[in-house]
């Protein structure tokens, strides 16, 4: 879930304390989360980066695994 200026609007305080208690990072994605890494998949710095799912999640999929095993 990633905390918008319209999300601030229209969540409630209750809803983005448990979204971001869920995540491992212990807060919500923001936009820039989001934008730094576009900038890094589009730039020189990703160009041996290849066929590779890249989950932008705070960390939320490796606890779900860590938590099943």
């Amino acid at each position: 879930t990633t905390l918008t200026p319209m999300g601030l609007q229209t969540r409630s305080k209750e809803f983005i304390e448990a979204e971001s208690r869920r995540t491992p990072l212990d807060r919500m994605a923001v936009p820039e989360d989001h934008a730094r890494i576009a900038l890094f998949l589009a730039s020189s710095q990703s160009d041996f980066l290849t066929g590779v799912i890249l989950p932008v999640d705070g960390g939320r999929i490796a606890a779900l695994r860590a938590h099943d095993e």
